[in-house]
């Protein structure tokens, strides 16, 4: 539209920015200047007031046309209401996610996952961030609801920036609430998976975090419980990324040990608990052992001529003697379940917590199950070490017939006889019928009860290489 200036004064006046006397015809300050006075006559000039008619006229947007009345009066309503909520949905999740797991781990926590959230919510935003994308992305899963799915996705890239903020200072590195953050969003990247075995790098992040807190940050309070909902986890990342375990460090070794003698002798545990306690501790000192066996297998196999005999055969004892021992423990564990389900309990306590009925058989077949994968991979390894041991001896063209060490075939030079791969990462690939294939014994909630409970070893699919039959 056309704009009229409101000055009065002179034109030449409003050019040099001085007081105009407004004398007609013309003003005396021109005069005095000697300069004819342009007079008084105001130019137009156009204002552009499209940017304002269009926030007057415009109809809102669909997102806050169906905002609630609590968001539209008082936004700061909906979020403190938000907070509110968050430890009874986490606890939601947690009684979903890992039923066989806290059947067996509720009295071995002395501050659970439920009461920290609980009692520290609202006091560190990486961390309140990290609980809430954890809350929407598995409540938009059970309920199908794409908008919390995609709330959740928002919160999780601001719960990552948070989260680097964090790492940046020593201090807030070592904290308790930055492992626990490291650990809720691999929980998170399982439901939305951003990115192929995004978990396992942020398991890998949480197992970085754990080495710098050290095993004494670990012995009591949350820590403790952050060592035995997570420990699973760390195991399978350092299985699938083919890396020695933390857990297999002297330090490590020394607190699974006294956690272990601890919780054995809690008042609140019976027979069978501190049985199952005591021998899947055992188990999973042995099994924290084969990540780094092989690497030292797969690293023989690259270039077999520059280890000596003693040191192949050193390997191979290390990895006999650990499957040795997994397959006794696994049998005295069998022993234990099968004794507990022919004994007749005194009193049958009252069900409060999502555990099932079935307990402790449900978390021992998670168990056995662990067990297994763990002797079925050291005896490919096995095979694989002493079958490239005897082709270097006796040459590929021997006929003493063992090239079937094993029952599996020849194992090619160069390469372990199998790989390994994430469950959840196999999720995205077609069965070839065009529907996509979960990868999963079922939901992401079993997924997550079954790694936790088979310590780490239910994370992955053992895939054995084309040339091995």
């Amino acid at each position: 539209m056309v704009g009229i200036p409101r000055s009065t004064g002179c034109r030449m006046c409003l050019q040099r920015r001085i007081k105009c006397d407004a004398q007609r015809p013309a003003c005396m300050r021109c005069m005095k200047k000697g300069v004819q006075c342009p007079g008084y006559a105001k130019p137009a000039k156009f204002v552009d007031e499209r940017p304002s008619l269009e926030q007057r006229y415009t109809t809102p947007t669909q997102s806050s046309s169906t905002a609630s009345i609590d968001e539209q009066v008082l936004p700061s309503l909906m979020s403190k209401s938000m907070a509110r909520q968050q430890p009874i949905v986490f606890s939601d999740f947690i009684y979903a996610a890992f039923p066989r797991f806290f059947g067996l781990n509720k009295y071995r926590a002395n501050v659970p996952w439920i009461d920290f959230v609980a009692e520290n919510i609202g006091k560190n935003a990486a961390f309140d961030k990290s609980v809430f994308c954890m809350t929407s992305a598995f409540m938009g899963g059970a309920h199908h609801d794409n908008q919390l799915q995609r709330s959740s996705r928002e919160m999780y890239g601001k719960a990552l920036a948070s989260l680097q903020r964090l790492t940046r200072n020593e201090r807030s590195l070592k904290a308790i609430e930055t492992l626990s953050a490291c650990m809720l969003l691999c929980m998170f990247e399982t439901y939305s998976q951003t990115s192929p075995n995004s978990w396992v790098q942020h398991a890998a992040g949480a197992s970085l975090l754990m080495s710098l807190r050290g095993p004494d940050a670990h012995r009591s309070g949350f820590g403790r419980c952050l060592y035995l909902s997570f420990r699973s986890f760390v195991v399978a990342h350092s299985f699938l990324l083919m890396t020695p375990c933390i857990f297999e460090k002297p330090g490590w070794q020394a607190l699974i040990d006294q956690v272990r003698a601890e919780d054995m002798v809690d008042p609140r545990v019976n027979s069978t608990l501190a049985a199952i306690i005591d021998l899947s501790d055992k188990i999973f000192l042995q099994i924290v052992r084969i990540p780094r066996l092989m690497k030292e297998a797969s690293q023989f196999l690259s270039s077999p001529s520059q280890w000596h005999a003693r040191d192949v055969n050193s390997l191979k004892a290390r990895v006999f003697d650990c499957r040795d021992l997994i397959c006794f423990l696994t049998a005295q564990l069998q022993l234990a379940v099968a004794v507990q389900e022919y004994q007749t309990p005194e009193h049958k306590e009252q069900l409060i917590r999502p555990v099932p009925l079935n307990f402790p058989r449900s978390f021992a077949d998670s168990l056995f199950q662990g067990t297994n994968i763990g002797s079925k991979i050291l005896g490919l390894l096995l095979t694989s070490l002493s079958s490239h041991q005897y082709q270097s001896t006796f040459g590929s063209d021997s006929r003493l017939g063992l090239q079937n060490i094993g029952g599996h075939g020849r194992i090619p030079r160069g390469s372990l006889p199998f790989r390994i791969i994430s469950r959840v990462c196999a999720s995205n690939d077609t069965d070839g019928s065009g529907s996509h294939s979960t990868g999963r014994s079922g939901p992401i909630e079993r997924w997550l009860d079954q790694v936790a409970s088979s310590m780490g070893l239910g994370a992955f699919e053992i895939i054995m290489d084309d040339t091995v039959t």
